[in-house]
């Protein structure tokens, strides 16, 4: 289902697509975040994965959408970590400390920018990227935190899971040559 932006909107994401390691502006995010179809696919998404055990670190696409996404998971009565840049030291470093406990019950941890680097769980197998990249950097940090592999302390098998948004762009071919300075 494709998300409801506008001209000038769709025309910022591709100046943006254009340049090197930007990101989305705060208004596009935000809008995306509200969408409730993408967001009850993601709520489903996670209760499944949830329920086949995985343990699992979200990447929100801001405050809001992070905050939406743990209600509608406690509602279902699923425990879940909330991350943000705000919280406690204390209560971050206790929230952080229970879900790397394999025996605790809190197998989801949900944050918003703050875990992408600096933060190290080995026992993470799924890392579910909910909102939209542009930074190659970004995103090789976010699906760090779980494809360590077992030679580097983490599992076998990490599960990726990546929302895929349709954003309309008319004219798709500046997409083929976005990696090209990537490539040797």
């Amino acid at each position: 289902r494709e998300l409801d932006l506008n001209h000038d909107e769709i025309q910022k994401i591709q100046k943006i697509l254009k340049q090197d390691e930007y990101e989305l502006p705060d208004d596009i995010l935000d809008k995306i975040a509200k969408n409730k179809f993408r967001n009850k696919l993601i709520i489903d998404r996670i209760i499944n994965l949830y329920n086949a055990g995985h343990r699992i670190i979200l990447f929100a696409c801001n405050v809001s959408h992070a905050r939406l996404i743990a209600a509608a998971l406690n509602l279902n009565k699923i425990q879940c970590g909330l991350i943000l840049g705000t919280t406690d030291k204390n209560i971050r470093n206790k929230i952080i400390s229970e879900f790397k406990d394999l025996n605790s019950e809190l197998k989801i941890l949900i944050n918003v920018d703050v875990l992408t680097t600096g933060f190290d769980a080995p026992n993470i197998d799924c890392v579910f990227i909910a909102r939209p990249i542009v930074s190659v950097i970004l995103y090789s940090q976010m699906i760090g935190r779980g494809i360590r592999g077992v030679m580097m302390g983490g599992t076998e098998t990490c599960k990726l899971v990546e929302v895929v948004d349709s954003f309309n762009f008319g004219n798709e071919s500046w997409a083929f040559n976005f990696f090209d300075n990537y490539w040797v």
